[in-house]
């Protein structure tokens, strides 16, 4: 991993926390039907800063930082039954009521470019040097791009969250 936080978003053929816990961090990525990986350079956490703006519980385990093979790596986990469930409610919030989203990431961080939020939003596309408000458009998008390959397969998703984030 280079010094720059990034995060890796994965889907899963694992449904139950229980066996995620048991995955290491190259079992994930073997085990990954799909993946991606990217820089996160604001600083924040993309996740959290999108469900906080939004005021969404999409059911996310989160396994704080955690040293696994020598690297601290924070990591969230949506099981299958759980992203099933809520899967609704963030195609709401990425595709059907964007306009609503845009807004809360705006008024969550006041310094972003509301364009480029529309844009991430839209694209998933995470320019360099992103605000917060950019970087959790961007974060949501591929949630959602990942949810739709894990959902009614009984996939979970999980992103690990690698580097020093505030």
């Amino acid at each position: 991993m280079s010094l720059t936080p990034s995060i890796r978003m994965l889907v899963l053929p694992v449904s139950d926390p229980d066996s995620f816990e048991t995955l290491s961090l190259a079992d994930r990525l073997e085990q990954s039907i799909w993946n991606e990986e990217f820089s996160a350079t604001s600083g924040e956490k993309p996740g959290e800063f999108f469900l906080r703006a939004v005021d969404a519980d999409l059911g996310v385990f989160s396994y704080g930082e955690q040293d696994l093979e020598n690297e601290l790596v924070e990591t969230c986990f949506i099981d299958g039954d759980t992203l099933a469930d809520r899967y609704a409610d963030l195609r709401r919030l990425v595709d059907e009521d964007a306009d609503s989203t845009v807004r809360a990431l705006a008024k969550a961080d006041p310094k972003a470019d509301v364009d480029a939020i529309r844009a991430s939003l839209g694209s998933g596309d995470r320019p360099e040097q992103a605000s917060p408000a950019v970087e959790a458009a961007a974060f949501a998008r591929t949630l959602l791009t990942a949810a739709e390959q894990a959902v009614g397969n009984g996939l979970g998703v999980c992103w690990e969250l690698h580097g020093s984030f505030e």
